[in-house]
């Protein structure tokens, strides 16, 4: 059983890779700002394999995040203090005609897909927070330097920082 149909996810996913496109294209423009036209190819080489690296290590931490908040999903809908949980568990057998063994499965299961559903709304918000704060960097950062378009001009300010 799905939690979720994909027209329900398309709209979220549609949004954050719009974000990320408009994360990504200031980000490289910034900092190829400064570089000089004749390396600027040699920079973008270096900044595809430093957003490799770093998709790599997100994907191995978030996966190691996942785990853990998941872990404290589902103890936290297991626990003795949440919602009266074993009330509810002694009290399940006058309701339910199955097995034991059947109605506790079915109550793994039903627990899996919430504490699933919980983590993922909580990775979500996490990342949407990091992705605004990165945003907000992003907004204010300005090239340490001015950038000069015109060749004569950067001879002039290099020449000019070369003096004494």
């Amino acid at each position: 059983m799905r939690p979720a149909s994909w027209e329900s996810l398309l709209w979220p996913q549609f949004l954050e890779g719009a974000a990320l496109g408009l994360l990504f294209v200031p980000m490289t423009s910034i900092s190829l700002s400064n570089i000089p036209e004749t390396s600027q190819l040699h920079a973008i080489d270096v900044l595809n394999t430093a957003r490799n690296l770093s998709a790599g290590l997100i994907i191995a931490f978030a996966d190691t995040i996942w785990d853990r908040i998941n872990a404290h999903q589902r103890n936290h809908l297991v626990s003795l203090g949440a919602g009266d949980a074993e009330r509810f568990v002694m009290t399940l057998p006058k309701f339910v005609t199955a097995p034991a063994a059947a109605t506790h499965h079915l109550l793994a299961v039903k627990i899996g897909i919430q504490s699933g559903l919980l983590t993922l709304n909580t990775l979500f918000n996490s990342l949407a927070l990091v992705f605004f704060a990165f945003a907000l960097l992003i907004w204010f950062a300005s090239p340490l330097h001015p950038v000069h378009a015109d060749p004569i001009l950067d001879q002039i300010v290099e020449s000019l920082g070369e003096e004494p």
